[in-house]
This record gives structure tokens, sequence and C-alpha cells, in this order.
């Protein structure tokens, strides 16, 4: 059982890792364009 519960919370936890890096990316990709733009 133990396990069980620790498998969901690490895809849990990788969801949410993958969400934010998503919305990093993205961030460092809209500076990045003002930056080229400029």
């Amino acid at each position: 059982m133990p396990n069980n519960v620790k498998q969901i919370s690490n895809k849990q936890i990788e969801k949410e890792l993958r969400k934010r890096f998503m919305l990093f990316f993205i961030k460092i990709g809209k500076n990045n364009d003002g930056c080229n733009a400029n």
C-alpha cells in the first residue's frame, strides 16, 4: 500500500514539474523574443 501511495504522489509531482517547466520555458521564450525584437 505505501508503495502505491508513493507512486501516485510521484506522478502528481511529475505533472506539476512539467507544468511549471512549460510555463517557465514559455516565459523565457517570450523574453528572448522581446530581446531579439529590440
